[in-house]
């Protein structure tokens, strides 16, 4: 079972009501199609699995019915619609080569009320990580936030912890238009302010905190849920904001250890400029990775252009803080073909991880993979085509450059180990040759992972050769 007990630094624990102690329980699902999930830990610049390959992760962010906390039960209309996660969905993300689910869980589903955790939600959320795991899908746990909280924006705190108190609760159906006002309503923004206030003169962080440590315990020991995304696009100055990552990764790391710390910053980061490299401080957390969202490029450049400048940006302000980047969230509607194309194409060439926004989409802007027919969820063909791309998944050794480029992908790495290269091939390719150093090999491929093996040496270029199916 996913349990454990929370901890926290106040001198009596917080209690688990037992009124709230009821919910769906594990199931322990069909067998995993795909090799065992060991722990993932910060090494050398990557994440990297127990036998020291590289895991370059393509994940997805998936908004879960019942843990994306966004109903009421005073009667007034829930925020939005939010779909459940079936076995079938963490089997094909698997089939179209997501090996992340971010999963974003809510504050207020955890602590409705104050020094009160609520099994029944967090059971929900053990499910959705067995769902992943037996699918071959680690997991990252994303503490989320939009308009910081249901009762005045999208999701996020609990009344209890809006401070100031707000004049009036808020309700459904929520559109994009109108999650724009809420994102800059006063009383987000206050309620943000009051949040990361210095000193923390309210103690909202400190009970954030014990949350964390809370949930963060409960995942010590599975091996599936990779990390913690310590708070969803921040809404504050940048040290503020630095103050609070340090203080929450470090409990967090001391709760689970094993458990990789990911930090953000700002919510406008992409959109309103970057950090200023040269002033940033080493994060004091050695298993952590920095995680910006790149929605935003500059109007008047090209998404490649654009896209470009971001990336530099993060990798300089990942060098920083002395940890590697991953990219948090990023996405667009089915049309920005070219959006899509760059950004694959960077996370290659920065050979970075991401997840990207949305497995199902009805609400807003309907950016996702699925759309809602009449109550039904179908696929958007033309998203599966852009997202699911191949890509080296666990490199053996220390990952030098890849790329994909019309029908052949390529990726080299040096510090080789005597172990299997993992590889994602779509659906839609069959694999004609894989060469490693010109030399023509044989792969192992089992459903579209294809596993290749060198022959001894310190450096190795694989090529991959696909046609169309």
């Amino acid at each position: 079972m996913l349990l454990g007990s929370g901890c926290s630094d106040k001198a009596e624990p917080k209690k688990v009501d037992p009124k709230l102690d009821a919910g769906p329980s594990e199931d322990a699902g069909p067998e995993p199609q795909f090799a065992t999930l060991d722990r993932l830990s910060v090494n050398q610049g990557f994440l990297r699995d127990t036998s020291g390959r590289a895991l370059i992760l393509r994940g997805v962010n998936a908004r879960v019915e019942g843990v994306f906390d966004v109903t009421f039960d005073d009667g007034r209309t829930p925020v939005e619609e939010v779909p459940e996660l079936t076995d079938a969905d963490c089997k094909r993300m698997a089939e179209l080569g997501f090996s992340l689910l971010r999963l974003p869980i809510s504050w207020s589903g955890i602590e409705p009320e104050r020094d009160q955790f609520n099994e029944a939600y967090l059971k929900r959320v053990d499910a959705a990580v067995a769902c992943a795991r037996e699918h071959g899908v680690y997991v990252l746990v994303d503490s989320h936030q939009d308009a910081y909280s249901k009762e005045i924006g999208e999701d996020g705190a609990p009344l209890w912890a809006i401070v100031p108190a707000p004049e009036m609760l808020l309700e459904g159906p929520l559109t994009s238009e109108e999650l724009f006002r809420r994102r800059s309503s006063k009383a987000a923004l206050d309620a943000s302010a009051s949040f990361f206030a210095e000193g923390d003169p309210n103690g909202l962080q400190a009970e954030y905190i014990a949350m964390l440590e809370h949930v963060a315990q409960r995942y010590a020991d599975e091996p599936s849920v990779m990390g913690f995304d310590l708070y969803n696009e921040p809404v504050t100055v940048q040290d503020l904001l630095a103050s609070f990552n340090e203080r929450a990764g470090q409990a967090v790391s001391k709760a689970a250890p094993e458990l990789v710390v990911v930090f953000e910053p700002d919510a406008l980061w992409s959109r309103r400029g970057r950090l200023a490299a040269d002033v940033l401080e080493p994060y004091p957390v050695a298993n952590a990775i920095y995680a910006p969202h790149t929605y935003d490029v500059a109007l008047d450049l090209t998404p490649r252009e654009g896209l470009q400048t971001v990336f530099e940006s993060a990798a300089k302000e990942a060098k920083a803080f002395g940890v590697p980047f991953m990219i948090g969230e990023f996405g667009a509607s089915p049309s920005s073909a070219d959006y899509f194309e760059a950004h694959y194409d960077l996370q290659d060439e920065f050979l970075v991880s991401s997840a990207l926004w949305l497995w199902k989409e009805g609400n807003q802007d309907s950016w996702g993979i699925h759309d809602n027919v009449d109550g039904v969820w179908r696929e958007r063909r033309e998203m599966v085509t852009l997202v699911s791309r191949p890509h080296a998944q666990r490199i053996a050794g220390t990952p030098s450059a890849m790329r994909f480029e019309d029908t052949t992908l390529t990726f080299a790495y040096d510090d080789a180990l005597d172990t299997p290269n993992q590889v994602f091939i779509p659906e839609r390719f069959v694999v004609d040759s894989v060469r490693c150093d010109s030399t023509k090999v044989t792969p192992q491929i089992v459903g579209t992972r294809v596993y290749i093996t060198c022959k001894p040496a310190s450096s190795h270029t694989v090529e991959i050769k696909l046609s169309a199916k």
